[in-house]
């Protein structure tokens, strides 16, 4: 039983990242005027068939294992002499028949989509499942530090760095990094009272976490961009 359900939970994993897939194709072919032949939702025999108004085929095949897009023209996209031996009335809608930039875009359409695909999973698992941030809470200063010289004491929370703001210890490292070649304003909350230092450029501040001070924190729908 148990290998039943990963192999069905298998298929349908297989089958979403096909179609999506396919639908970065169809939906890229019919942006550049290109006639698509055929959208099949699964492999094999079709069960089910029928014709939308733009003279697309679409079906329902026995095997949902993804499916496939058949694109007009697309068979023949590196025989440039069959194609402008074709009458015009032909060419209408053939794959050649968009520029080349647009062909480019409708091949790459099926890895996009299935990156923006990605994208949204990642970003739905992030919203829906909280995660253990570090607060920007000073817990330890090194002692002969920049930080330590600068006057930065165990307790502060850093606010902000060179006016950005700061919510958790990884943008501070990150913030560290971008001011390698100047000295950094930190803006420090020190009980109720506002303090600013400038940190010097240095491999390390000398600054350390207070390892007690987490919070559960869900990121946003925008989290990947």
């Amino acid at each position: 039983m148990h290998i039943l359900m990963t192999v069905i939970a298998l298929m349908i994993v297989l089958g979403v990242v096909v179609f999506i897939h396919e639908l970065g194709h169809f939906l890229a072919a019919r942006w550049a005027h290109v006639t698509v032949n055929k959208f099949s939702i699964g492999f094999g025999p079709a069960l089910v068939k029928w014709h939308d108004k733009h003279g697309t085929q679409w079906q329902l095949a026995c095997l949902p294992l993804g499916g496939y897009v058949s694109i007009y023209g697309q068979e023949d996209m590196f025989d440039r002499k069959k194609y402008d031996d074709l009458p015009d009335d032909k060419k209408v809608g053939h794959y050649l028949s968009a520029p080349r930039w647009k062909q480019f875009i409708i091949i790459a359409a099926g890895v996009v989509m299935n990156f923006i695909l990605a994208w949204v999973i990642y970003s739905c698992a992030f919203m829906f499942h909280p995660r253990q941030v570090q607060l920007p809470v000073v817990g330890q200063v090194i002692q002969k530090s920049v930080a330590f010289n600068a006057g930065v004491k165990p307790g502060d929370i850093i606010v902000k760095i060179d006016g950005e703001k700061i919510s958790n210890w990884g943008e501070i490292i990150l913030a560290k990094e971008l001011a390698a070649n100047h000295s950094a304003d930190v803006q420090l909350l020190r009980g109720k009272k506002n303090i600013t230092v400038a940190l010097a450029p240095a491999e390390r501040w000398g600054l350390v976490a207070d390892g007690s001070k987490t919070e559960l924190r869900k990121k946003g729908f925008l989290a990947f961009m």
